[in-house]
């Protein structure tokens, strides 16, 4: 194997640019702590299927006691703004990851209820419950999949 030389007459140095979208309210960038104050609801109805309010995109930032382990969505209800932690759905089938699932609705979030809710519901109904398990699982690709939102230190 050959190695080439490159000659610095060939080499150039490009500026490229990229777009940050950022949170503001009137007209100034949400700070984190402006962020804390948000109301927590949850945006996920119907078995974690169904939108209550128009996602803006997702934050970065996690105060305590979140872990980095969920989607921090900012969304619309009527005229007020609210932030949601949205867990991606696990099977019911991970007891561990049930385990998880319930500390997490400890600390005041109700990432996986709707799951287990179904699951309760419909014990007989395996293909019902797999239906609306996929159906959780592209929402929440959905909002994965939303413009990171940037926010003030």
């Amino acid at each position: 194997m050959t190695v080439r030389a490159i000659n610095v007459r060939d080499a150039h140095i490009k500026t490229a640019s990229v777009e940050a979208k950022t949170l503001t309210v009137g007209g100034k960038q949400v700070t984190m702590g402006v962020f804390r104050q948000l109301k927590v609801e949850n945006i996920l109805g119907g078995f974690g299927t169904e939108l209550r309010g128009t996602p803006w995109g997702t934050v970065n930032y996690f105060p305590k006691p979140c872990e980095p382990d969920h989607l921090h969505v900012v969304w619309q209800k009527g005229g007020e703004l609210r932030r949601s932690c949205v867990y991606e759905p696990v099977s019911y089938r991970h007891e561990d990851k049930w385990a998880r699932a319930r500390l997490r609705e400890d600390r005041g979030h109700l990432p996986q209820a709707y799951i287990r809710e179904w699951f309760d519901n419909y014990p007989e109904d395996v293909a019902l419950a797999r239906e609306r398990f996929e159906e959780a699982v592209d929402r929440y690709r959905e909002l994965e999949a939303l413009d990171q939102l940037f926010i003030a230190v």
